[in-house]
Parts: structure tokens; C-alpha cells; sequence
């Protein structure tokens, strides 16, 4: 009696180890290998692959793979080592909008590199740069 309970407790410890373990499953992800500022243009050197929780790696996040697809092409935000690299924080191909951007990032992050950054947000400069708001 007491092997069959010992058994059956295993038996729902494994099955709970394995949805734990199904959750947090490590995929690869493109992740930044060095600090870049706004206007800095991604190379092979500064992009490493790191293994990251499943869950944790949204559609936006790149996967290494897509690393030929960002090269050369600037970066939009600061970035720190290690951060994981979304399609948002890399300037598309001939987008003129996103140079603008890039370019209002910079400008910002020149002026006040440790002021809170709440108006300098993506939607706050592409406003600001419509006319909408004035610096």
C-alpha cells in the first residue's frame, strides 16, 4: 500500500516538474553584445544570440536567424548589453520617418542623457515631428 502512494506522489511530481519546465522553455533570441546609442548601426560584432524563457520572447523580439535582416541598419532607443532586440529598436530600410526619429533620440539623449524620458517617447517625437507638438 504504502510503494502504490509512494509511486502515485512521484507520478504527480514528475507531471507538475514537466508543465513547470514546458512554460520556461529556452529558446534563442537575438540580444544586443554591447551599449548602443540612438543613430549607432548594428553589426555582426555587436549582436549575440542568448537562450531566453519561451514565454519571454514575443513576435517582436528577433530571433538569430533574422540577424542578416538588422545589420547595418541604426538603432532607434539606447540599448544595453544584453537587451533583447525588437523590430522596434532597429530603423526599417529606407524608412524616412525613422531617421527622424532616430535623429530626435539622439538629440535627446545628447541633451538630458539622465533626465526622465517620459515626453521623449516614440509616439511624443513622431507627434513632435508631425507638427502636432512643439518641442
Amino acid at each position: 500500500m504504502g510503494l502504490l502512494a509512494g509511486f502515485i506522489a512521484y507520478s504527480q511530481v514528475k507531471h507538475e516538474e514537466q508543465q513547470v519546465r514546458a512554460r520556461w522553455d529556452l529558446v534563442p533570441a537575438l540580444v544586443v553584445g554591447k551599449d548602443l546609442r540612438p543613430g549607432e548601426t548594428l553589426d555582426f560584432k555587436n549582436l549575440s544570440s542568448r537562450s531566453m524563457p519561451r514565454r519571454l520572447v514575443t513576435s517582436s523580439v528577433l530571433r538569430p536567424e533574422s540577424a542578416s535582416y538588422v545589420v547595418s541598419q541604426p538603432v532607434l532607443m539606447p540599448l544595453q548589453a544584453g537587451d533583447p532586440l525588437r523590430m522596434t529598436a532597429v530603423e526599417p530600410p529606407g524608412d524616412a520617418v525613422a531617421t527622424q526619429v532616430a535623429a530626435e533620440c539622439t538629440r535627446q539623449y545628447n541633451t538630458r542623457p539622465n533626465a526622465s524620458q517620459v515626453d521623449a517617447s516614440m509616439e511624443a517625437i513622431r507627434a513632435r515631428l508631425a507638427g502636432a507638438q512643439t518641442p
